[in-house]
C-alpha cells in the first residue's frame, strides 16, 4: 500500500510498500515508466520521441557515471555495483523524464557508501565530497561555497528522498561482487587445485560482473544467479574445472542452497550467459563505431523545483560528459555518446 507524506516544507512525496523482490519480465522491461511518460507527454504537450534503446542509453550513461565517481573516490567494487543496482531499480519504478540521471546516478553512489562498512567517513564529508566528485566528472563548477553548489545539493537532498520513497525504504541489494568470493571460497578452490587458481578466478569473475552494469540483468535474474554465471564464464576462459559438490551435483547446486529457482539453475545460467555475451558484444561495437550527431531530446526538469533552482541547474550536462570508465578488461574508453539527455 502506498502513503503519501510530507517530504520537506511545500512537498508531498509518494512513499511506496516495499517490495519483496526486484525482479521484473521482459514485458515490464520493454516499457519502462519513462517511455509510458514520453508517450503521455507526447500526446499533450508535444514531447520528443523517446525509445527503448534512448532509455538503456541513459542508463548505461548513469551507471558509467557511478562508475567514474567510485574510482576517484576509491570505493569498493561492492559500493559501485550496489549503487548500479539502485539506479537501475530506482528507474524501473520513476521516469528519466522527471529525474535527472545525473542526480540520481550520484544519490545512489551516496547511499550506497552510507550502507557500506567498507566506507567509514563523516556523513557530512561523505556527500559534500561525493558532490564534488560528480560535479567536476561533468565538468561544472565545484566551490562549496557558491549558491550554485547549494543548488546542486538541494537537489542531491531531493533525489535521496525520492530514492527513499521508491524503495520504500529497502535499500538493501545483493550484488554479484560480494557473492563471487564467498561461492568461490566456499568450494575451496586453493586446496583443490593447490595453486592460488582462486585468487584469479574471483578477479576475472568480478571483471565480467562489473563489465555488466550497465544492463539490465539484475533487474530479470537475482544477484546469486548472475553471481554463478560469472563465475562460469570466468571458469571457462581460465579452463579450471569446478568441483563437483560431494553429491556428485553440480557445483552451483551446494553453493546456492537457499535460492528457489535451485532446481532450473542450469538453464537460467545459460540464458544469463548469452545475454552477457550479448551486452559486452555490443558494447564493444558501440566503442567502436564514430559517434553519430546527437539527437535533439529535451527532457523535463522535477516538477518540484522553483525557479531559481530551476535556473541553476539548466545548464547541467548529460551524465555521461567526460572522461568514462574502462569496461571491463578492454582498456577501452566509452566515446561521447550519441544520444543525449
Amino acid at each position: 500500500m502506498d502513503l503519501v507524506v510530507a517530504a520537506a516544507a511545500g512537498e508531498a512525496m509518494l512513499f511506496r510498500a516495499p517490495k519483496t523482490d526486484w525482479i521484473y519480465t521482459e514485458t515490464q522491461l520493454s516499457n519502462p515508466p519513462s517511455l509510458k511518460l514520453a508517450k503521455a507527454s507526447r500526446k499533450t504537450q508535444g514531447q520528443a520521441p523517446v525509445s527503448l534503446d534512448i532509455e538503456r542509453t541513459w542508463r548505461k550513461e548513469a551507471v558509467g557515471h557511478i562508475q567514474n565517481i567510485c574510482a576517484i573516490l576509491k570505493n569498493p567494487v561492492s559500493v559501485t555495483a550496489h549503487a548500479a543496482t539502485l539506479l537501475h531499480r530506482f528507474f524501473m519504478e520513476q521516469s528519466f523524464l522527471e529525474f535527472r540521471k545525473f542526480y540520481v546516478a550520484t544519490c545512489c553512489v551516496l547511499v550506497a557508501m552510507k550502507m557500506s562498512p567498507e566506507a567509514q567517513v563523516s556523513q557530512a564529508a561523505r556527500a559534500k565530497d561525493v558532490l564534488k566528485v560528480s560535479l567536476q566528472r561533468a565538468d561544472m563548477e565545484a566551490k562549496d561555497d557558491t549558491a550554485h553548489f547549494r543548488n546542486h545539493q538541494e537537489e542531491l537532498l531531493y533525489c535521496e528522498r525520492a530514492l527513499l520513497a521508491t524503495m520504500g525504504f529497502n535499500l538493501e541489494a545483493d550484488t554479484p561482487q560480494v557473492l563471487i568470493p564467498t561461492y568461490i571460497n566456499t568450494m575451496g578452490l586453493n586446496k583443490a587445485n593447490k595453486v592460488d587458481n582462486g585468487h584469479e578466478l574471483i578477479t576475472s569473475a568480478i571483471r565480467i560482473a562489473n563489465a555488466i552494469l550497465g544492463s539490465q540483468l539484475c533487474l530479470l535474474h537475482p544477484a546469486p544467479t548472475i553471481a554463478c554465471a560469472a563465475i562460469e564464464w570466468a571458469a571457462t576462459e581460465m579452463k579450471i574445472s569446478l568441483p563437483q559438490s560431494s553429491g556428485g551435483s553440480a557445483w552451483y547446486e551446494a553453493v546456492t542452497l537457499t535460492q528457489p529457482d535451485k532446481s532450473n539453475m542450469k538453464d537460467h545460467i545459460g540464458a544469463i550467459l548469452d545475454r552477457m555475451k550479448e551486452y559486452i558484444e555490443e558494447e564493444q561495437s558501440y566503442l567502436d563505431t564514430p559517434p553519430t550527431k546527437p539527437a535533439s531530446l529535451r527532457t523535463s526538469s522535477p516538477k518540484r523545483r522553483s525557479s531559481d533552482a530551476a535556473s541553476a541547474t539548466k545548464k547541467t550536462p548529460p551524465a555521461a560528459r567526460g572522461k568514462r570508465s574502462s569496461l571491463g578488461s578492454s582498456g577501452a574508453r566509452r566515446k561521447s555518446s550519441r544520444t543525449h539527455r
